[in-house]
């Protein structure tokens, strides 16, 4: 990709939670994500589909809400397929669990797992 997302400001209520996201945030950790953005302020903003879908950053949302921050910075992920948005969110998931980075095989789902069956980029052209 050579493009760049697009950089906006969202209303907290017009953002859609991910269904399927399996990260719930205590409230403690929604407290200690407000202190933060407290502190620092909101530098990382969230990523959303091109329908306003959360794909990172629930708990910065919640602590926004706690916080009663409005408009929130987002950068549109319209761009990604189904496949690579659930990609995402579990290369994500794995990196925020162990702190290190992360490929999709390194968190140990596998391509087709994650895209319905779609054969990986790479073993496509094979």
């Amino acid at each position: 990709m050579t493009d760049f997302p697009d950089y906006k400001t969202v209303s907290v209520n017009s953002l859609v939670p991910y269904a399927r996201n399996s990260r719930t945030h205590s409230d403690e950790q929604v407290a200690q994500i407000a202190a933060s953005i407290k502190e620092f302020g909101f530098l990382n903003p969230i990523i959303m589909d091109g329908e306003n879908g959360i794909i990172a950053g629930h708990g910065r949302v919640l602590a926004a809400q706690k916080l009663g921050l409005e408009p929130l910075p987002c950068v549109g992920a319209s761009h990604l397929t189904d496949a690579q948005r659930k990609a995402y969110v579990i290369v994500r998931r794995w990196q925020d669990f162990t702190g290190k980075q992360a490929t999709l095989e390194a968190t140990g789902e596998t391509f087709e797992e994650v895209s319905d069956g779609r054969e990986a980029p790479d073993q496509a052209a094979s």
